[in-house]
């Protein structure tokens, strides 16, 4: 790294993705997975400097449920305003909120404490496994299915667990619930 001198800064432009490149195929171990029907594909983005902690979180989130985690850095929120995504927020320096939000609009937002145990690979689309107004939400503002039966499942009652054959990877201890349709 090369010193900087006094009163100067660095000026190096770091060129950020262009957004049309968000909407790319996921690519899990060379092989090229398409965007089924009726399947949103989110893209997972933190708060504009966020700590590793929350960064893993996300890349971990990402791998599970095959969403794209992209680095915010100076984007705005309306820049990402055109198709679902999903903000995750932090409450002392880690994890502390999923903020969903479609066409710009915040649909449901959840506070959490977040646990992860496991390192996550990338897999099968998951499905919802729950009734409660919680996973129905969940499952409209996500685009997966919900009453299916999966290796992969996310699991919704009082707790959200991400589930990989029978493996629990990531539990989400809800603190509060604000959206749509949320009783």
């Amino acid at each position: 790294m090369y010193p900087l001198q006094a009163g100067s800064r660095n000026r190096l432009s770091i060129q950020r993705h262009p957004l049309s490149l968000l909407r790319t195929p996921h690519t899990s171990q060379g092989k090229t997975r398409s965007c089924e029907a009726g399947y949103n594909r989110m893209i997972i983005t933190t708060a504009r400097k966020p700590s590793s902690k929350t960064r893993t979180f996300c890349k971990h989130l990402g791998r599970f449920t095959g969403w794209e985690y992209v680095t915010r850095g100076k984007t705005s929120r309306d820049a990402l305003s055109d198709g679902p995504f999903l903000l995750v927020g932090e409450y002392k320096g880690n994890p502390g909120s999923l903020s969903f939000f479609l066409n710009g609009k915040s649909i449901l937002s959840i506070h959490v404490s977040v646990s992860m145990d496991k390192e996550i690979h990338s897999g099968e689309r998951p499905v919802i496994e729950g009734d409660s107004s919680l996973a129905i939400a969940f499952s409209k503002v996500t685009g997966l299915k919900a009453g299916e039966v999966g290796g992969r499942v996310i699991r919704i009652n009082d707790r959200i667990e991400f589930i990989d054959n029978m493996v629990s990877y990531i539990v989400l201890k809800i603190r509060s619930i604000r959206g749509e349709g949320i009783a």
